[in-house]
Parts: structure tokens; C-alpha cells; sequence
């Protein structure tokens, strides 16, 4: 953040991941710019070991990049996971016009012993379907 005198930090909600990780979801706002994330506290090293990004809305005039996710067990082991699913929305000037683009991306973070892990998703266009965020695009 260029100027965080302006920011406004919130702390939403807090739960146990397990028995030596607390999760902290922490939003933070500064005029139109939001972001979420899920900070990991580790109990024994009494300190923040991660921070993850769970939702976000940034850029310009040029475009714009739209972030949300979901926290549950996806794979049915028991540990909750994460699906992130991203948006980048661009303009790009076409002679006199303006082509509008939007991307689509996802991500797979496992959890595993308090830690989320990055890993390959098979069939991103259906992770992308049946976790959609929505958007003014």
C-alpha cells in the first residue's frame, strides 16, 4: 500500500486449523482497494508463520484484478483447503475502439499439518464453473 496511514484493518474471524495452528481472516480497505487474508498463527513458535490471500479487488483505469476463494475440506481428508479462483480484467485500445478482456484463473491450495499447499488442478475450467465469482464483467 502506498500511503497505510489511510488503511482500515479488520479482523473478522479467527478458528483452529488444528491443535498448534490458529487461522485469522483479516480484512483490510483503503478507498476502493479490498483484500482478505488468512493469517496462520503457529501456537509452540508464538508467532505468524503465513499469510494467504483469500479475496481481493485492485488496479486502474487500464484494468482490474478480482481474487476470491473458498475454505473447505475439497479433497475429503479432513483438513480444510482452499480454492482461489482469480479474475484480470484489461481494456486495450483497437484503433478507435476498445477491446475488453477478462481471464479467468484458479488455484488448488491442499492443507496439510497447518500449511496450505499449491498444487496442479486437472480441469481448471471446471473448478472455475462450479466456484464462480461474480463480477461487474
Amino acid at each position: 500500500m502506498a500511503d497505510s496511514s489511510a488503511a482500515v484493518v479488520l479482523g473478522r474471524y479467527y478458528f483452529a486449523l488444528n491443535d498448534s495452528i490458529t487461522a485469522y481472516w483479516v480484512e483490510i480497505r483503503q478507498f476502493w482497494f479490498q483484500h482478505h487474508s488468512l493469517l496462520l498463527y503457529s501456537l509452540p513458535q508464538k508467532r505468524f508463520t503465513e499469510r494467504i490471500t483469500l479475496a481481493e479487488w485492485y488496479g486502474g483505469d487500464g484494468g482490474q484484478n478480482l481474487i476470491g476463494s473458498w475454505l473447505f475440506d475439497y479433497d475429503g481428508d479432513g483438513q480444510k483447503d482452499i480454492v482461489r479462483q482469480s479474475i484480470a480484467h484489461s481494456m486495450i485500445p483497437v484503433g478507435d475502439d476498445v477491446k475488453e478482456l477478462t481471464e479467468p484463473s484458479v488455484s488448488l491450495l491442499l492443507g496439510k499439518h497447518g500449511h496450505f499447499t499449491a498444487v496442479p488442478v486437472a480441469d481448471s475450467a471446471n473448478l472455475i464453473r462450479r466456484f464462480p465469482i461474480r463480477s461487474a464483467w
